[in-house]
Protein backbone atom coordinates (compact mmCIF):
# COMPACT_ATOMS: atom_id res chain seq x y z
CA UNK A 1 0.00 0.00 0.00
CA UNK A 2 3.24 2.14 0.81
CA UNK A 3 5.17 1.88 -2.31
CA UNK A 4 5.55 4.47 -4.38
CA UNK A 5 3.38 7.06 -2.11
CA UNK A 6 5.81 9.94 -1.10
CA UNK A 7 3.01 11.11 1.25
CA UNK A 8 3.64 8.14 3.61
CA UNK A 9 6.74 7.20 6.05
CA UNK A 10 7.31 4.48 8.55
CA UNK A 11 9.20 7.51 10.68
CA UNK A 12 8.41 10.40 12.96
CA UNK A 13 10.14 13.46 13.36
CA UNK A 14 10.73 15.25 16.67
CA UNK A 15 11.97 18.97 15.64
CA UNK A 16 14.70 21.11 17.46
CA UNK A 17 13.94 24.96 17.79
CA UNK A 18 15.63 28.07 19.23
CA UNK A 19 15.15 28.36 23.53
CA UNK A 20 15.77 31.51 24.35
CA UNK A 21 18.87 32.58 22.58
CA UNK A 22 20.62 29.02 21.65
CA UNK A 23 19.68 28.28 17.75
CA UNK A 24 18.00 25.03 17.20
CA UNK A 25 21.54 23.15 16.49
CA UNK A 26 22.59 24.09 19.77
CA UNK A 27 19.23 22.15 21.33
CA UNK A 28 20.20 19.11 19.60
CA UNK A 29 23.61 18.82 20.76
CA UNK A 30 22.40 19.18 24.14
CA UNK A 31 19.76 16.30 23.74
CA UNK A 32 22.44 14.10 22.43
CA UNK A 33 24.99 14.93 25.62
CA UNK A 34 21.89 14.19 27.75
CA UNK A 35 21.17 11.21 26.35
CA UNK A 36 17.23 12.06 25.91
CA UNK A 37 14.62 13.95 24.68
CA UNK A 38 12.69 16.47 27.68
CA UNK A 39 8.75 16.11 28.04
CA UNK A 40 7.25 19.37 28.17
CA UNK A 41 3.67 20.78 28.36
CA UNK A 42 3.59 23.09 25.12
CA UNK A 43 2.97 26.56 26.74
CA UNK A 44 1.09 29.10 24.50
CA UNK A 45 1.46 32.41 26.81
CA UNK A 46 0.88 30.41 29.96
CA UNK A 47 -1.32 28.02 29.18
CA UNK A 48 -0.29 24.32 28.90
CA UNK A 49 -1.63 22.67 25.94
CA UNK A 50 -0.89 19.17 26.96
CA UNK A 51 -3.86 18.21 28.80
CA UNK A 52 -3.38 15.43 31.95
CA UNK A 53 -1.34 14.92 33.93
CA UNK A 54 1.83 13.79 32.41
CA UNK A 55 3.90 16.21 30.48
CA UNK A 56 4.59 14.82 26.73
CA UNK A 57 6.84 14.59 23.62
CA UNK A 58 5.58 15.41 20.12
CA UNK A 59 6.66 14.04 16.72
CA UNK A 60 5.62 15.06 13.51
CA UNK A 61 4.44 11.99 10.74
CA UNK A 62 5.40 13.97 7.82
CA UNK A 63 7.72 12.53 5.51
CA UNK A 64 11.29 14.40 5.11
CA UNK A 65 10.67 16.42 1.70
CA UNK A 66 7.54 17.27 3.27
CA UNK A 67 9.02 18.38 6.71
CA UNK A 68 11.69 20.32 5.12
CA UNK A 69 9.40 22.16 2.92
CA UNK A 70 7.29 23.03 5.95
CA UNK A 71 10.21 24.42 8.12
CA UNK A 72 11.13 26.97 4.99
CA UNK A 73 7.81 27.90 4.53
CA UNK A 74 7.48 28.90 7.91
CA UNK A 75 10.35 31.30 8.53
CA UNK A 76 10.14 31.35 12.18
CA UNK A 77 11.69 30.02 15.60
CA UNK A 78 8.74 27.49 15.91
CA UNK A 79 10.20 24.83 13.83
CA UNK A 80 13.60 24.34 12.13
CA UNK A 81 14.85 21.41 9.48
CA UNK A 82 17.33 19.97 13.09
CA UNK A 83 15.55 16.96 14.52
CA UNK A 84 15.37 13.20 15.51
CA UNK A 85 13.55 10.79 13.71
CA UNK A 86 12.28 6.98 15.10
CA UNK A 87 10.43 3.88 13.23
CA UNK A 88 6.98 5.00 14.04
CA UNK A 89 6.30 1.93 15.09
CA UNK A 90 8.67 1.54 17.73
CA UNK A 91 6.82 4.77 19.03
CA UNK A 92 3.93 3.49 18.98
CA UNK A 93 5.11 -0.16 21.01
CA UNK A 94 6.40 2.17 23.51
CA UNK A 95 2.94 3.73 23.96
CA UNK A 96 2.87 6.69 21.70
CA UNK A 97 0.06 7.62 19.61
CA UNK A 98 -1.11 9.87 16.95
CA UNK A 99 -2.93 13.46 18.32
CA UNK A 100 -6.67 13.06 18.93
CA UNK A 101 -7.53 16.21 16.77
CA UNK A 102 -10.43 17.90 18.64
CA UNK A 103 -14.02 16.29 19.19
CA UNK A 104 -17.36 17.29 17.42
CA UNK A 105 -19.11 19.80 20.07
CA UNK A 106 -17.24 21.53 22.66
CA UNK A 107 -15.56 19.65 25.28
CA UNK A 108 -16.04 20.53 28.76
CA UNK A 109 -12.75 21.87 30.27
CA UNK A 110 -11.83 21.45 33.94
CA UNK A 111 -8.74 22.81 35.90
CA UNK A 112 -7.11 21.32 38.63
CA UNK A 113 -3.76 22.40 40.32
CA UNK A 114 -2.46 24.00 36.90
CA UNK A 115 -3.64 20.73 35.26
CA UNK A 116 -5.77 20.96 32.55
CA UNK A 117 -8.56 18.03 31.69
CA UNK A 118 -11.07 17.44 29.07
CA UNK A 119 -14.39 15.54 29.50
CA UNK A 120 -14.76 12.24 27.77
CA UNK A 121 -11.38 11.16 27.60
CA UNK A 122 -9.74 8.64 29.47
CA UNK A 123 -6.71 9.95 31.81
CA UNK A 124 -4.41 7.73 29.92
CA UNK A 125 -5.22 9.70 26.64
CA UNK A 126 -5.58 13.19 27.70
CA UNK A 127 -2.27 14.10 26.36
CA UNK A 128 -3.34 13.52 22.91
CA UNK A 129 -6.13 15.75 22.64
CA UNK A 130 -5.84 19.10 20.17
CA UNK A 131 -8.63 21.52 21.59
CA UNK A 132 -8.83 23.97 19.40
CA UNK A 133 -9.12 22.51 15.75
CA UNK A 134 -11.09 24.30 12.90
CA UNK A 135 -10.46 24.24 8.87
CA UNK A 136 -9.96 27.84 8.72
CA UNK A 137 -6.20 28.25 8.65
CA UNK A 138 -5.59 29.67 11.56
CA UNK A 139 -6.39 26.88 13.94
CA UNK A 140 -5.90 23.75 11.56
CA UNK A 141 -2.75 22.08 12.63
CA UNK A 142 -3.84 18.55 11.31
CA UNK A 143 -1.36 18.70 7.95
CA UNK A 144 1.56 18.52 10.97
CA UNK A 145 0.55 14.75 11.44
CA UNK A 146 1.47 15.01 14.90
CA UNK A 147 2.31 12.18 17.50
CA UNK A 148 3.06 12.40 21.16
CA UNK A 149 4.47 10.20 23.68
CA UNK A 150 4.01 10.50 27.52
CA UNK A 151 5.23 8.29 30.03
CA UNK A 152 1.75 6.12 30.86
CA UNK A 153 3.81 2.71 30.22
CA UNK A 154 6.37 3.14 33.03
CA UNK A 155 9.17 2.90 30.53
CA UNK A 156 11.00 6.02 31.85
CA UNK A 157 12.06 6.50 35.65
CA UNK A 158 11.03 9.90 35.45
CA UNK A 159 7.69 11.85 33.32
CA UNK A 160 10.03 14.39 32.14
CA UNK A 161 12.49 12.05 30.24
CA UNK A 162 11.92 10.43 27.22
CA UNK A 163 15.35 7.69 26.94
CA UNK A 164 16.56 7.93 23.80
CA UNK A 165 20.77 6.89 24.09
CA UNK A 166 20.67 7.05 28.05
CA UNK A 167 20.59 3.58 30.18
CA UNK A 168 20.21 4.54 33.79
CA UNK A 169 20.44 7.76 36.46
CA UNK A 170 21.87 6.74 39.79
CA UNK A 171 20.18 3.56 39.11
CA UNK A 172 22.92 1.39 36.81
CA UNK A 173 21.06 -1.69 36.05
CA UNK A 174 17.62 -0.20 35.69
CA UNK A 175 16.92 -0.05 31.81
CA UNK A 176 16.42 3.48 31.30
CA UNK A 177 16.02 3.70 27.36
CA UNK A 178 15.03 1.65 24.17
CA UNK A 179 18.27 0.55 23.50
CA UNK A 180 17.67 -1.32 20.65
CA UNK A 181 15.59 1.30 18.57
CA UNK A 182 17.64 2.77 15.93
CA UNK A 183 17.54 6.59 16.20
CA UNK A 184 18.35 8.63 13.22
CA UNK A 185 19.38 12.96 13.87
CA UNK A 186 18.56 15.51 11.26
CA UNK A 187 21.45 18.43 10.48
CA UNK A 188 21.81 20.89 7.99
CA UNK A 189 25.47 20.84 7.04
CA UNK A 190 28.77 18.69 7.06
CA UNK A 191 30.68 20.31 10.00
CA UNK A 192 27.31 19.68 12.32
CA UNK A 193 27.10 16.33 12.03
CA UNK A 194 30.63 15.70 12.96
CA UNK A 195 30.17 17.61 16.15
CA UNK A 196 27.21 15.34 16.70
CA UNK A 197 29.35 12.15 16.22
CA UNK A 198 31.81 13.77 18.27
CA UNK A 199 29.52 13.58 21.57
CA UNK A 200 28.35 9.90 20.61
CA UNK A 201 31.78 8.70 20.75
CA UNK A 202 32.18 10.39 23.66
CA UNK A 203 29.48 9.12 25.64
CA UNK A 204 30.58 5.74 23.69
CA UNK A 205 34.08 6.23 25.64
CA UNK A 206 32.41 7.10 28.89
CA UNK A 207 30.10 4.46 28.99
CA UNK A 208 33.25 2.11 28.07
CA UNK A 209 35.42 3.84 31.45
CA UNK A 210 32.11 3.49 33.02
CA UNK A 211 31.71 -0.77 32.68
CA UNK A 212 34.99 -0.78 34.12
CA UNK A 213 35.00 1.33 37.37
CA UNK A 214 31.11 -0.02 37.67
CA UNK A 215 32.16 -2.91 40.09
CA UNK A 216 34.65 -0.79 42.64
CA UNK A 217 31.36 2.41 42.63
CA UNK A 218 29.05 0.10 43.27
CA UNK A 219 30.65 -1.57 46.25
CA UNK A 220 31.09 2.15 47.23
CA UNK A 221 27.80 3.10 46.73
CA UNK A 222 28.82 5.68 43.57
CA UNK A 223 26.50 5.18 40.53
CA UNK A 224 27.23 7.01 37.50
CA UNK A 225 24.73 8.07 34.69
CA UNK A 226 25.07 5.82 31.36
CA UNK A 227 24.76 5.37 27.93
CA UNK A 228 23.58 2.51 25.79
CA UNK A 229 26.46 0.83 23.72
CA UNK A 230 23.44 -0.62 21.28
CA UNK A 231 21.38 3.04 21.39
CA UNK A 232 24.76 5.04 20.00
CA UNK A 233 25.63 2.09 17.39
CA UNK A 234 22.33 1.93 15.48
CA UNK A 235 22.47 6.11 15.37
CA UNK A 236 22.31 7.62 12.08
CA UNK A 237 22.72 10.92 10.50
CA UNK A 238 20.87 12.98 7.57
CA UNK A 239 23.32 15.65 6.11
CA UNK A 240 20.71 17.75 4.44
CA UNK A 241 23.81 19.54 2.27
CA UNK A 242 24.43 16.71 0.73
CA UNK A 243 21.31 16.81 -1.63
CA UNK A 244 20.59 19.32 -3.98
CA UNK A 245 16.92 21.64 -4.25
CA UNK A 246 15.55 19.42 -6.12
CA UNK A 247 16.15 16.27 -3.82
CA UNK A 248 14.62 18.18 -0.68
CA UNK A 249 11.44 18.40 -2.78
CA UNK A 250 11.35 14.93 -3.32
CA UNK A 251 13.11 12.30 -0.78
CA UNK A 252 12.51 10.74 1.96
CA UNK A 253 14.15 8.69 5.00
CA UNK A 254 13.47 5.41 3.39
CA UNK A 255 14.98 6.46 0.13
CA UNK A 256 18.24 7.60 1.68
CA UNK A 257 18.66 4.73 4.21
CA UNK A 258 18.23 2.29 1.05
CA UNK A 259 20.34 3.98 -1.23
CA UNK A 260 22.94 4.55 1.60
CA UNK A 261 23.14 8.49 1.32
CA UNK A 262 23.09 8.75 5.86
CA UNK A 263 25.97 8.40 7.81
CA UNK A 264 25.94 5.56 10.21
CA UNK A 265 27.95 5.48 13.85
CA UNK A 266 28.44 1.86 13.74
CA UNK A 267 30.63 2.67 11.04
CA UNK A 268 32.42 5.86 12.62
CA UNK A 269 32.98 3.59 15.92
CA UNK A 270 34.57 1.07 13.66
CA UNK A 271 37.05 3.90 12.18
CA UNK A 272 37.91 4.64 15.47
CA UNK A 273 39.13 1.40 15.98
CA UNK A 274 35.89 0.52 18.73
CA UNK A 275 33.81 -2.70 18.03
CA UNK A 276 30.35 -3.68 19.16
CA UNK A 277 29.88 -4.80 22.44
Amino acid sequence: MKEGRKDLTDYVIHFTRGMNSEKPFAVLKKIVQDGYLACGWSFRGVRRTIFGSKPAVCFSETPLCGFVDYAQKRHSNLISTYGIFLQKKHLFDAGGRPVIYGTTLEPDERVDSDIHYVDGIAESEQYRYILTTSIDGKNDWTHEREWRWANWRGYSNDDGIFPLWKIGQNEPFQNYNFQFWPIGLIVSRESEAEQLQKILLNNYLLESETLNKQEEDVFHGKFHTLFSFNAIQRTFLIVLDRFSTTEKKIFTIEEIISNQKHIRMNDVLRSEGLVAI
